[in-house]
Formats: C-alpha cells, structure tokens, sequence
C-alpha cells in the first residue's frame, strides 16, 4: 500500500506543470491547485477519448450487478471467468501506477470494485 501511495505522489508531482515561472514559486498550494485544474479541465480530444472508453469499460459491469441484484439470481454466472477479470483489472491498476496514467487507475478501480460486488453477490446468490 505504501509503494502506491508513493506511485501516486510521484504521479502527482510530475503532471503538474513545470514552467520557469512555476518553479519559482517553490510549491505554492494555490498555484499549483490552479494549473492543475486547468490541466484536468483544459484537455485535448485524445484524453477526452481516453477518459470516455474507460468510463464506458469501468461500467460495463454495472447492468450485471443491478441485474443480480434485482433477481438474486447467479447461477448463470462464471466464478472463474469473474477471477480472471479480477485478476486482470488489478494488473491494469497496477500497469496504471507504474505509468502514472490516473486515467487507468481510476477507471480500473471501479471496475475491481464492480467485479469484486458481483462475486461477492454471485456467492451469495448462488445455489449448490
């Protein structure tokens, strides 16, 4: 836990700007909040498509919990095949955090934590 928060620090401090002007500065709160901000508001088409096929990927999940939910019903569903997909969305976090891409991270985290909710609710659900 302690190497992804320092991942994630890491991550932080490199998107931030570093013009001669900023550096002057020396890590003024304000400032750096600002162009942060601007840098999280003010992005180009490519991370626009970034961020709408991770959304997209993120809750490709969701209909199926809701459905599980709703029916409470899972005896259509693969325990293995779920295992695999967990296994492979905390690969991803992690592939994330070596690249310091936040974009992977967040989107594959709510995808571990929809497929950690379907498991939890396909065992629950299941029948022997």
């Amino acid at each position: 836990m302690v190497i992804l928060v320092n991942h994630l620090a890491n991550f932080l401090t490199r998107i931030l700007p570093k013009k001669r002007e900023e550096i002057s500065i020396q890590k003024g709160a304000f400032h750096r909040e600002c162009t942060f901000f601007c840098k999280l508001f003010c992005m180009d088409k490519l991370h626009i498509i970034g961020i709408a096929a991770s959304a997209g990927t993120a809750f490709s999940l969701l209909p199926q919990l809701i459905k599980l939910c709703r029916e409470k019903k899972a005896d259509d569903l693969s325990l293995p095949m779920l295992g695999i997909l967990f296994a492979g969305v905390a690969l991803w976090i992690w592939y994330g955090v070596l690249k310091n891409d936040l974009i992977i991270i967040i989107s594959n985290a709510i995808s571990l934590a929809l497929n950690a909710a379907i498991v939890f609710f396909s065992i629950r659900y299941k029948k022997d």
